[in-house]
């Protein structure tokens, strides 16, 4: 089977009304070995109800629709497909502030329903043109690189880490030597959703043709509400911009912006 397009899914749940809540679908091939692949993902924000719409524990059930990425994924015989619902997906997207209860309601009055778009069985239509590789090795720019990814947990405090980025070392025909450090890690701690963090580090360092060097650093901490980057650009020795910004990335209309500009040099 031949899935070609956007997945929807049309979920009854029940929420807690006095929240901010995200809802999450993801749909998964589950192969004959059990191992799972992610097709396609998407997620809602559901804003609080109010306050009448009842108590978290006796919230009526509400049915939300949940749009999932594009994706063109042919599913192999023998396979089935995978429906997880959840109320998080960091740190593709931020936690809400607290843990909600979330209830999938299935009955003959409230049905949750998956909805696939499926074409005809690949190899009934033309192919695709690929141009065929040049004959001589073509190397390019980057002649040295390798990505990052790693899970790691604090067996003291259960907090999760997930570090993802890229080394790479360019050369381009100006003769100039770039290397590039990129790493980002994101942080949560189990039951404290609200202080989820993500911290970048990118560094840059360019020897150029005619000895100069310059070094780029750049540090940032983001958190749900608030953000602090801080900025350098040195050439051979020299600092030529230093500067820090902080404050919250999304101010109220009609409020001043509280982000402060703070420069050294």
């Amino acid at each position: 089977m031949l899935i070609a397009g956007s997945p929807e899914a049309g979920l009854y749940v029940s929420l807690p009304a006095d929240d901010e809540t995200h809802l999450v679908a993801r749909v998964s091939m589950v192969g004959p070995d059990e191992r799972s692949t992610l097709i396609t993902s998407g997620w809602l924000r559901v804003p609080p109800a109010g306050s009448d719409a009842g108590s978290d524990a006796g919230a009526p059930p509400r049915m939300m629709t949940v749009q999932l990425g594009a994706a063109a994924f042919e599913l192999p015989a023998g396979s089935r497909v995978r429906l997880c619902v959840a109320c998080a997906d960091f740190p593709h997207i931020w936690p809400s502030p607290s843990n909600p209860e979330l209830t999938v309601v299935t009955s003959p009055g409230a049905v949750s329903e998956l909805r696939v778009p499926v074409r005809p069985a690949a190899g009934g239509g033309e192919p695709a043109a690929i141009a065929s590789p040049p004959a001589a090795t073509d190397t390019g720019w980057v002649i040295d690189g390798e990505s990052v990814y790693q899970v790691t947990q604090d067996k003291a405090t259960g907090e999760t880490a997930v570090a993802f980025g890229v080394r790479s070392r360019l050369r381009p025909p100006s003769g100039a030597d770039l290397r590039s450090d990129e790493l980002f890690t994101a942080r949560v701690r189990p039951g404290r959703p609200d202080g989820a963090t993500v911290q970048a580090q990118v560094d840059i360092r360019a020897c150029l043709p005619a000895g100069e060097r310059i070094q780029v650093a750049v540090r940032s901490t983001s958190h749900r509400r608030s953000s602090v980057i801080e900025a350098s650009v040195v050439q051979d020795g020299t600092t030529l911009l230093h500067q820090r910004w902080a404050g919250d990335p999304g101010p109220s209309p009609g409020t001043p912006d509280p982000c402060r500009d703070e420069t050294d040099n």
